[in-house]
């Protein structure tokens, strides 16, 4: 599941004004990181930034996550304070706050954490695409349990075999979830 809230007006839709704790007049990826991570602190542990990202355009786009469960009102709550953040007279900006889609790529470790025991694919760099359950990410190496059927020499049928694949990271080009329906 994905969240998108949109918030194009700089006004505290709850309250009806705008009063916020400072203004920043730079609108940066730096920045907003900054305040994004100030707000998570404050709500838990449980709360990670996953991506910032500003387009030429000041299209201001804002991925958070949780170690459990993200809510909608969670994206809202960030969403319209961080608008209460920047000064609108001085910096027009569009806003998106969302959730990482079960279809997007991990980005951070503790994506790695939070969806452990889960299915993947892992495309390496080489093209090579390896799917199985998730382990963990250690030591820089994303470690995943593949099984399968393979006939055994000299032995009737197939047997399963469970096999511990590891991959170093920089070997990695994307990891992602496997949706099945």
């Amino acid at each position: 599941m994905k969240f998108r809230v949109i918030f194009a007006a700089g006004l505290d839709l709850s309250t009806g004004d705008k009063s916020p704790l400072f203004f920043c007049t730079t609108m940066n990826v730096d920045n907003v990181k900054v305040l994004v991570n100030q707000y998570l602190s404050e709500l838990g542990s449980e709360y990670y930034l996953v991506d910032v990202t500003v387009s030429a355009k000041n299209k201001v786009t804002v991925t958070i996550d949780h170690d459990n469960h993200l809510a909608i009102s969670d994206c809202v709550k960030l969403s319209r304070w961080l608008d209460a953040q920047f000064d609108r007279e001085q910096e027009d900006y569009e806003l998106e706050v969302g959730s990482p889609g079960i279809d997007q790529p991990f980005k951070v470790d503790r994506q790695f954490v939070k969806n452990a025991g889960k299915e993947v694919s892992v495309v390496l760099k080489n093209g090579q695409k390896v799917e199985g359950a998730l382990v963990a990410l250690q030591n820089d190496q994303v470690v995943i349990t593949r099984t399968q059927k393979v006939k055994l020499e000299g032995k009737k049928g197939k047997q399963t075999v469970t096999e511990e694949l590891c991959f170093p990271l920089e070997e990695v080009k994307e990891t992602k979830l496997i949706i099945k329906f």
